[in-house]
């Protein structure tokens, strides 16, 4: 280990910047230009994969938190398809009763009105039941269809998940594979626009090798 000539941090003996505070060692690589323009359009390459596979994972991310949030656990209750059936029972109540009323006036038969309160009783009560079994069928199938569209959801976010997961193993590949070159470039020209200027300027002829491209690209 060395120790940084501008800000005293330790330094490994290879390293031709502070990982610190990005200044030159003063050791030199040892690239020629063809390597070092070569070096720069593989780690440009890398870059710009690295950058692109940290968006893939952010959308993938944000989709999979959009898609979780979409599964709010809701569900339709019974009551929601039945309370239309407590107005029909009413209605029929009153229904029946004027028939009976109208029928008992014609046929002079009093004991109808003495049966009606049953018979109103009766209708109401099989009214009733029959909008039950007909809100449970219709609360079924509303919540049936709810837990499709969970269903789809779940398979979609473990499809997206499993996709993070291979963008993640891509990532972590170039991460290591990039961490070999961190002693020859700053921390904050660790990018692809960095790299394209290197190139640029090893082309150009301004810089013999890849430590004084890099040098002359943190002067500007």
């Amino acid at each position: 280990m060395i120790r940084c000539a501008n800000c005293g941090a330790s330094v490994s003996d290879d390293s031709v910047f502070c990982g610190v505070c990005g200044k030159e060692t003063g050791i030199n690589a040892g690239l020629s230009s063809a390597e070092s323009i070569a070096l720069a359009k593989e780690l440009a390459q890398k870059y710009e994969s690295r950058d692109l596979l940290m968006a893939q994972i952010s959308n993938c991310e944000t989709a999979i938190a959009r898609n979780k949030a979409s599964i709010t656990g809701a569900r339709y209750s019974t009551f929601r398809f039945f309370w239309p059936s407590l107005l029909v029972a009413q209605g029929v109540v009153v229904v029946v009763a004027f028939m009976l009323g109208i029928l008992a006036g014609a046929t002079g038969n009093a004991k109808l009105v003495d049966y009606a309160k049953y018979i109103c009783l009766l209708a109401e009560a099989v009214t009733l039941l029959i909008g039950y079994f007909i809100a449970c069928g219709r609360r079924d199938q509303a919540n049936g269809k709810i837990y499709r569209e969970e269903d789809n959801v779940r398979s979609e976010c473990k499809k997206i998940e499993n996709e993070l997961d291979g963008y993640k193993t891509e990532l972590n590949k170039i991460n290591k594979d990039l961490k070999e070159y961190d002693r020859l470039i700053p921390a904050t020209m660790r990018r692809k626009e960095i790299m394209a200027k290197v190139i640029g300027i090893l082309e150009s002829g301004e810089a013999s090798d890849f430590n004084q491209a890099i040098s002359l690209c943190s002067r500007r």
